[in-house]
């Protein structure tokens, strides 16, 4: 193997290793703007403070449900035309954008109308993670790497959890919806910042 092919090789290996993380760490970030509002709509948070009945919030969580779908079949025609990076930075910027708006919110047709969006953006995530790990890993690589990147599920499920729970407690509802977004507006600028679009726009 020549000298300049090795060097292709390590410069592929890290571009790898750069796609891994951030596709990684973009399915963690999208746990947070996905988890919130089932962490903070019980007794003693969003419902009561909005006066939403049990009803109001399951149509909230159903509208959710059905924008996700939406999101996840439709993403693999924009998928195609906007490529993987630009799918992830729109799925999250509509996330996060959706997740402050909760936030803000002060009654049902707000949440549903912004919630339904939220499950479409958040259906972009799948699909934009898969699609870069496609481009940049071998098939008889996909497995193994596919194995260790699914613990983002874990993870991110978690973390996003916990941060909800934690922020509720400490500064009340909305705070956990704003904390996610700030979370996921980080990984967003990262996702920028470390993620080309295809190893093409990178030689």
């Amino acid at each position: 193997m020549s000298q300049e092919t090795q060097s292709t090789a390590r410069q592929f290996r890290l571009w790898q290793i750069k796609i891994f993380s951030a596709t990684w760490l973009t399915y963690v970030g999208y746990y947070f703007c996905r988890k919130a509002f089932y962490v903070v709509k019980a007794k003693g948070g969003m419902g009561d403070a909005l006066g939403l009945s049990s009803w109001d919030l399951a149509h909230i969580g159903t509208a959710y449900l059905a924008g996700y779908a939406v999101g996840q079949f439709s993403s693999a025609f924009f998928g195609r035309k906007l490529g993987p990076k630009l799918l992830l930075l729109t799925g999250m910027g509509i996330s996060l954008g959706c997740n402050f708006i909760f936030g803000i919110s002060n009654g049902f047709w707000t949440m549903l109308l912004f919630m339904t969006l939220n499950g479409m953006a958040q259906g972009t995530g799948w699909p934009g993670c898969i699609g870069s790990l496609g481009y940049w890993f071998k098939r008889k690589q996909r497995g193994s790497v596919l194995g260790v990147w699914s613990t983002c599920y874990q993870v991110g499920s978690v973390l996003a959890t916990a941060f909800a729970a934690f922020l509720l407690g400490l500064a009340g509802w909305r705070w956990s919806f704003f904390g996610a977004s700030l979370v996921l507006l980080a990984i967003w600028a990262l996702v920028l910042w470390l993620h080309p679009n295809t190893p093409e726009d990178v030689g």
